[in-house]
């Protein structure tokens, strides 16, 4: 559920823009990714079911940032740069 601003929401190999108000619904086992390429900050609610991590990705400080591994690293291959926001 986008909060404020546009996510670009990734599932499989095609991508939509989301605005406020608009969600996506990501079968289980699907490849999917969420990015903000736009100026504007990006506010989205997540639920995640079942809710629970396996142990070693719990401990992880952010178990969700696989955007570095494939298959992930892969989907904006040739696009625009998105904005990374780290807390550290």
């Amino acid at each position: 559920h986008v909060a404020e601003g546009r996510a670009e929401q990734w599932v499989g190999e095609e991508y939509r823009i989301l605005g406020p108000g608009e969600v996506a619904i990501i079968p289980p086992g699907v490849v999917h990714a969420t990015y903000n390429p736009f100026p504007e900050p990006l506010v989205f609610h997540a639920i995640l079911t079942p809710a629970s991590l396996e142990q070693a990705q719990a401990a992880d400080s952010d178990p969700l940032d696989v955007s570095e591994q494939a298959p992930w690293n892969k989907l904006r291959e040739g696009m625009v740069q998105c904005r990374i926001l780290r807390d550290d």
